[in-house]
This record gives structure tokens, sequence and C-alpha cells, in this order.
């Protein structure tokens, strides 16, 4: 009798203590497909298409003109069997990640990965696995090229980089932010480039996590319940994709260890004042939220209401801001 009541509760208590993932990332495909992107280290390129993930090999050095003046890569659709459903062929693991065992390029003797993907509506990218980028920070060449150090360089934002995928932010302020330093070297968790999480190498022509855009990590008391950053934009837009949480490509166990929002105020203002005020929940995987306010808005506040605690610290992070593609070169 005791074991059927165990069972029972289990059976009731279930789907409260699961992440739901599937449902929370249909809710943030409000597109067809997203943009074409890949990872230096398994020569693939990945798209989603529906809730199908597309996986295209890069067969040809050339480039195809959008509108607005973006550029991204070509990939030519080969005929391949990489076409993977996200809600049946890929698994959610302890670190938060979403993995699923992908083939390298076939002409390689490369064996089959397990290779996490972050989901979003526009931005669905595969994590390479490694950091495509020439000098140590803080090494005498860093300075030399003007490397991103975690500050403005002559007010300007600076990247080793070649291409964005869009320059929404003009400003970040914040009720606090983290500073920290590591051998010497000041880290500045101020947030102010979270919309250059995802940039293009020049050089080897592949997409990756900016290795020089650290999160907005807040640096009050336990969790941070009521910290805020605020970002204002250089246009209006209704819609951003939030990456809750602090989520480093070569560290990923950092998503856990820290904490992440559970419930959030996003509190936008329009161009001629009107408020418009959100209640947004995140579930605890790593994705790109879609958030989408009523009326575009020119300035926003993400304020935290409850967290999912981390495993190490209590420092809680929001890795990326990103908005619909509207550049691509640095100019």
């Amino acid at each position: 009798m005791q074991r059927i009541i165990t069972l029972l509760f289990m059976f009731i208590t279930f789907p409260i203590f699961c992440i739901d993932w599937h449902t929370e990332l249909k809710s943030s495909f409000i597109s067809e497909k997203s943009l074409p992107l890949g990872g230096y280290e398994y020569g693939n390129v990945y798209q989603r298409q529906k809730n199908k993930l597309k996986i295209v090999y890069n067969v040809e050095d050339k480039y195809l003109k959008l509108p607005e003046k973006i550029w991204i890569p070509y990939y030519e659709e080969l005929d391949l069997p990489e076409c993977l459903d996200i809600f049946s062929q890929f698994v959610l693991k302890d670190d938060g990640f979403l993995y699923a065992k992908i083939a390298n390029e076939p002409y390689s003797h490369e064996p089959v990965k397990e290779v996490p993907v972050i989901f979003g509506d526009e931005y669905t990218f595969a994590i390479p696995g490694m950091v495509l980028y020439r000098e140590e920070i803080g090494s005498e060449s860093y300075k030399e090229e003007l490397y991103y150090d975690g500050k403005y360089e002559n007010g300007e934002k600076f990247r080793f980089f070649s291409s964005v995928y869009n320059d929404s932010i003009k400003k970040v302020s914040s009720s606090s932010h983290l500073i920290e330093k590591s051998k010497g070297i000041e880290f500045d968790y101020s947030g102010i480039n979270l919309d250059w999480y995802l940039v293009r190498n020049g050089e080897f022509a592949a997409d990756q996590i900016n290795p020089y855009c650290f999160p907005w990590v807040e640096n009050a008391e336990g969790c941070g319940i009521g910290e805020w950053v605020e970002f204002e934009l250089n246009k209006p837009s209704a819609l951003t994709y939030i990456l809750n949480g602090f989520v480093d490509g070569s560290r990923m166990h950092l998503y856990k260890e820290n904490s992440r929002i559970k419930e959030a105020e996003f509190l936008g203002w329009t161009e001629d004042g009107k408020e418009i005020k959100m209640k947004i929940h995140f579930e605890d995987f790593v994705y790109f939220k879609t958030v989408q306010f009523s009326e575009p808005v020119i300035k926003f506040r993400i304020t935290i209401k409850e967290v999912y605690p981390g495993e190490k610290w209590q420092d809680t992070a929001i890795s990326a801001v990103m908005f619909p593609v509207t550049i691509d070169k640095i100019k």
C-alpha cells in the first residue's frame, strides 16, 4: 500500500518538478526557421526549420546578400540524412544543455559526437567546444590589438571579430553588477554588450560565442531578488531573445553553478512614454527565451523576482540579450 501511495505521489508531482522544455521551446519558436549558424570544430552549420534541426555543410566559400546589407555565409544543402527532430532526438542533461548525437562532415573520419545545441527562434547555435581567438586576455598582443577587455575603447564597443548579427543596445544600466579579479585581470560583468554574444570570426568564417562578451551578473546579497538591468536601444523593438544564466561554451558547468532567473518582471517604455509591464517565466535549461512586447519599446528593464539557486554561487546572470538581425559587418 505504501509503495502504491509513493508511486501515486510521484505521478502527481512529476509535472510540477520536471522541466517542460518542449512546451517552452515551442512557445519561443515564432518564425518558421532560424539563421544558419555554425561552430568551427564540427564543420557543420545548423538551422532550425520549424521543430527540426537541419544540418548543412560548408561546401563553398561564397556569400549570399540579403536585404538591409546583411551578409551571411551561403551553405549548399547536400543530400544527407542529418535532420533531427528536436523533441524526440534531443536529451536534456544535468548541466542544463540539450544534446543530440550528430555526425561530423561525412567525408571526415571523426566519430559521431554528442553536441550541445542552444535553441531559439532566430538564433539556434551548436556550441563548438572550443574558442577561436589567438591571444590570452591580458597578454601584450591582446592589448596591442585592442581586444575587448570588458571596457569601452574610446567610447565605442570594439572586437577583434569581423562581424556581428545586430548592434541594438545603446546603453546598459543596472542596480548593481559584479566586478572580480583573476590573476591580476579585472572582469567587469556589467553586460554592456550582451547583443554581441554570437559573432563570426572572419579568419575562420565560423560562428562562435564571443569570449569577450561577459554576462550581466548582479552584485547584491543573496541571489539578487529585486535587482535589475536596463537596456536603452538604438531603435525601438518589440522582440528580444534572452539567454538566461551564465552560459559559457568553454565552461558549461557555470550555468548550474550560478543562479538563474526563474521569474522576472519586464518593464518597457515606448518612444512616446507608454509603459508596458509583463511577468516572464524562464524554464531551467539553456535556450533563447523569446520575449515579445505588445508594441515596440525604446527601453526596457528586467527585474529579478525569483531564481533557481546556483549549486556553488548565488550570483544571478544573464548571458545574452539578442534582437532580430540588423547588421553583420562591424564598421
